[in-house]
């Protein structure tokens, strides 16, 4: 449920625009259409506050309420975040808030939306910012789901920048999330809202809003092992894997299981479900997840690097009149070439000193998923691992060819990513669960499902195939 409106009890006076006659307008929401008592004119109702007058209601949050509102002594149009009742009776959480303020609007940078006052009116505190009405990153997620690789690069270059300046002013963030990077006049990313997370906490009996929109926050916060600049690094890069994959790292049917498998779950891939992106913009965003802080990027000027590089990258495959370079678009004559260059790194790392489990493990990965498709036509797009143990484990090699010619032509149909999605996660769940018990057995019933909803859309494609899934369909009908 929303919360009410901000307080009402403290009285709340205006000025009618047409007779500049004194209204009291408490109780009444900015921007609520009323009747002049003595004029009789219909205006909408406005509230004084310090050096603004509140026209109209923009947005609410955990926090309070955020109102579009004129400055009275510069004329200019800004926007005022009116704090809660209950944080502004906590003395130690307004003094916290007043300081993070206090050095938020010190920075004066591109990509940070800029703060100019923290006041207090009567009972009330409120903070004066910059009015940006091109809307946030996750207004655009919610409009166009998955972005193009080198805009979504774009706005987390804004962003990071942004976060990196705050840094350097004793900030941490603490809630990096789409809502929280809104655009400029020249649609560039800038951050909002810094430090009032922690604040939050403190204030609050519980985690809040962390746990309410737990799709980016970071392993070691939630189990309160200590958090750093390295934590926003994840939170970003959680939020790019958004961007451009148009769904978060790790979802489920609720918060605790989404924060669960931050802590719990095997690394996720952006590749895996947006198997078209460079793997420079792969490897930037899969470091940036790393569950360990150590093993992340350790400066905002190394992450910022990676990312300029890989939208360079990017940039060079969209204008390219050849095929792109990815997993989506390799010529056979590239996968052979890749090929041969991992397996000759991997020897000189072997020759030289040996390579570690990790190098070998990708190594590995690399070349059993280009397994199926380097027999096949050019320009094959690989099959998940997953997908091609349960489905062509007993396929002739001319199945398998026609397999993956009819998987190259249904890759991009909606309902075959949503089943692809569903049974690689579902896997995962079943990696976790108990052996030999029912739920385990649940996760079976509903990968077999998933897979013969695949197998539906692979044989709208190529109708001899319909026998490799003829055993999948037993299976759904006959486990319990």
């Amino acid at each position: 449920m929303e919360d009410q409106a901000q307080p009402t009890h403290e009285t709340r006076h205006m000025n009618c625009s047409l007779c500049k006659q004194a209204i009291d307008a408490t109780g009444l929401e900015p921007g609520t259409l009323i009747q002049c008592p003595h004029c009789s004119g219909e205006i909408n109702s406005t509230w004084n506050m310090g050096n603004y007058i509140l026209t109209r209601k923009l947005g609410q949050g955990g926090m309070g309420t955020v109102y579009e509102a004129t400055d009275r002594v510069l004329g200019r149009v800004v926007a005022v975040k009116v704090l809660k009742e209950d944080l502004t009776s906590d003395v130690e959480f307004i003094k916290s808030f007043a300081k993070e303020a206090q050095i938020t609007a010190s920075i004066n940078h591109p990509n940070v939306v800029q703060v100019y006052q923290f006041a207090q009116e009567g009972e009330t505190y409120y903070l004066a910012a910059e009015l940006l009405k091109n809307g946030s990153w996750d207004d655009q997620m919610n409009q166009v789901g998955a972005m193009p690789e080198v805009d979504a690069l774009q706005v987390c270059l804004d962003a990071a920048r942004g976060l990196r300046e705050a840094f350097m002013h004793g900030l941490l963030h603490r809630d990096v999330k789409p809502g929280n990077i809104l655009y400029g006049a020249n649609r560039e990313g800038k951050v909002v809202d810094f430090g009032l997370a922690l604040s939050l906490e403190e204030a609050a009996s519980q985690l809040g809003d962390v746990w309410g929109t737990p799709y980016y926050v970071a392993p070691e916060k939630l189990d309160q092992s200590g958090e750093d600049h390295r934590s926003d690094i994840y939170s970003l890069g959680a939020t790019l894997f958004h961007a451009i994959a148009g769904r978060p790292p790790f979802d489920a049917s609720n918060a605790s299981i989404v924060a669960w498998k931050h802590l719990k779950s095997q690394k996720v891939s952006l590749k895996a479900f947006a198997p078209h992106v460079t793997d420079e913009t792969a490897h930037t965003v899969n470091k940036c997840l790393e569950r360990n802080p150590s093993d992340r990027f350790q400066s905002y000027d190394e992450f910022i690097s990676s990312l300029e590089y890989a939208r360079k990258c990017a940039t060079g495959v969209s204008k390219s009149r050849g095929p792109i370079m990815s997993p989506l678009n390799f010529s056979k004559q590239h996968r052979i070439f890749s090929m041969r260059t991992y397996v000759a790194i991997g020897l000189a790392a072997l020759i030289v000193g040996g390579v570690s489990w990790k190098f070998r493990r990708e190594i590995k990965s690399f070349l059993s998923g280009a397994a199926i498709s380097s027999e096949t036509r050019d320009e094959a797009t690989p099959i998940p691992p997953l997908i091609a143990a349960k489905i062509l484990k007993k396929a002739s090699e001319q199945e398998k060819q026609q397999f993956q010619k009819a998987w190259n032509s249904a890759v991009r149909n909606k309902a075959l990513i949503s089943s692809v999605e569903k049974c690689l996660a579902l896997n995962e769940d079943l990696l976790k669960a108990p052996k030999d018990t029912a739920l385990q057995l649940q996760y079976k019933k509903e990968i077999a499902s998933c897979l013969s909803l695949i197998g539906d859309e692979i044989v709208k494609k190529d109708p001899s195939l319909a026998g490799l899934f003829a055993g999948l369909k037993n299976t759904k009908k006959t486990e319990p």
